[in-house]
């Protein structure tokens, strides 16, 4: 499942890339996810790569994340803008938390 999630998503980037750079460069979060989300979309059988290989990261990221932000040193965090996207991307997690991210 894994392999065909990789072919689909391929395919759906060489199709969208200039979407997905113009999407990412305005900080057009929904745009990103679109894309980010078609191949599970169009085959439903791979929602659980997806989940695996992006939501379940975007919570263990949080809670990472949530064990920084509670030290009083400044911290840079660096993840792909796919992971800060959508109502369970990293920002929406953290807001559920009681942070107040914002794009910047």
């Amino acid at each position: 499942m894994f392999l065909l999630y990789t072919l689909k998503d391929i395919k759906v980037l060489e199709q969208e890339l200039d979407k997905l750079v113009k999407a990412w460069t305005a900080g057009d979060g929904e745009g990103i996810e679109l894309i980010m989300t078609q191949s599970i979309k169009e085959d439903k059988r791979l929602i659980p790569i997806y989940e695996r290989l992006v939501l379940e990261r975007n919570r263990k990221m949080v809670s990472k994340i949530e064990e920084y932000l509670k030290e009083k040193e400044t911290i840079f965090v660096i993840v792909g803008a796919g992971h800060l996207v959508g109502s369970q991307g990293i920002i929406e997690l953290l807001k559920g938390r009681g942070f107040l991210p914002e794009q910047l």
